[in-house]
């Protein structure tokens, strides 16, 4: 059953770029919603942020626990391959895993 919390990513980071990320389940209006932040480690901004209706998923916090590191690893990814100029390659990968997860 999902709840409020933070998500542990157990410290994940993209060692070659500047970039790291954050999760956490919280009430957004009338649902509980992922919110996964991408942060580049040089400037301390954030450069992503998405959030994701999960409560219809009624999940257990090791199962939001998986699919929000395999965002947040997706969601790195991503914003290394803008840095290196492959954006829309991850762009699609990123779609397929959403629409494959039902979630946009």
């Amino acid at each position: 059953m999902s709840r409020e919390r933070e998500i542990n990513l157990h410290g994940i980071e993209f060692l070659s770029g500047p970039y790291t990320a954050s999760a956490k389940i919280f009430k957004d209006t009338e649902n509980l919603a992922l919110c996964i932040n991408i942060i580049n480690t040089n400037t301390g901004k954030v450069t992503v942020s998405e959030w994701f209706n999960i409560e219809a998923l009624n999940l257990d916090d090791k199962k939001e626990d998986w699919m929000a590191l395999m965002m947040s690893m997706f969601m790195l990814r991503s914003a290394e391959a803008g840095r290196e100029e492959k954006a829309e390659e991850d762009r699609n990968g990123w779609k397929k895993l959403m629409s494959v997860l039902e979630i946009c």
